[in-house]
């Protein structure tokens, strides 16, 4: 068995450091405020900064999907540190007036009623198209970034991002008591027992979105009328 010299060691920790410290500040030069433990490869990255944009309002927009998304998981407050820099933002654990921590993570179940119950609290969640939602299955793994790990997303956009499952609306179509999760400490994702306790992450569909489908089923509902014919006009077959 070959022996490990202190030289090769100390070349070998210092190799560990120096990646740990500057392969993983990927996302917007030396510019970084990644969770400590995250660990990303530069040249495997899929989810750089350019294709989100934060809304100031604790939302942040994909431009690839035009989804907009909470930055905190549910159970969790935003927290602007400075109004003119969205990479300075924060996400604080809810807690009640008797000062309790409000739950961060939920069954399946108890997700959909935290969603309601998100959305009386919010402005416009009287417009159905605009309220916010447990995301697909597809539509979560869109946020994922396999270049990542611990976790596997744009931490500087989505700030304490849980290194565990979250909850997503796709139910199990062979059997309605289980519904899928994605990992979002190496980006996969699972189907399991809808009981369970894990995070939650919610969605909107951008309104724009909504009335254009709304539009265009009017519009095609015209389009496929029968043909009337007007007076003196005949209507061939």
């Amino acid at each position: 068995m070959k022996a490990i010299t202190c030289r090769s060691f100390f070349l070998s920790i210092t190799a560990i450091t120096m990646f740990s410290a500057t392969a993983f500040n990927v996302y917007a030069g030396n510019k970084s405020v990644l969770q400590p433990e995250q660990k990303c490869l530069a040249q495997m990255v899929q989810k750089p900064d350019s294709l989100y944009q934060d809304n100031f309002d604790g939302t942040v927009t994909d431009v690839e999907t035009a989804l907009i998304w909470q930055k905190c998981s549910l159970g969790y407050q935003w927290k602007a540190n400075k109004e003119d820099d969205p990479f300075d933002d924060s996400c604080v654990k809810i807690k009640s007036k008797q000062k309790n921590v409000i739950a961060s993570r939920f069954d399946w179940t108890q997700a959909q009623d935290e969603v309601l119950s998100f959305n009386e609290k919010t402005d416009g969640s009287d417009v159905e198209a605009n309220a916010w939602r447990i995301p697909e299955a597809d539509e979560l793994m869109s946020l994922t970034d396999a270049g990542c790990s611990s976790p596997s997303i744009n931490a500087r956009f989505f700030p304490a991002t849980q290194n565990t499952l979250y909850w997503t609306g796709t139910e199990l179509e062979e059997a309605d008591d289980k519904a899928y999760l994605v990992y979002f400490s190496h980006a996969s994702q699972i189907n399991l027992s809808k009981d369970r306790n894990y995070a939650v992450r919610l969605v909107q569909t951008p309104v724009i979105d909504a009335l254009a489908a709304s539009n265009k089923a009017k519009a095609d509902a015209i389009l496929n009328m029968p043909a009337v014919a007007s007076s003196g006009d005949e209507v061939s077959e």
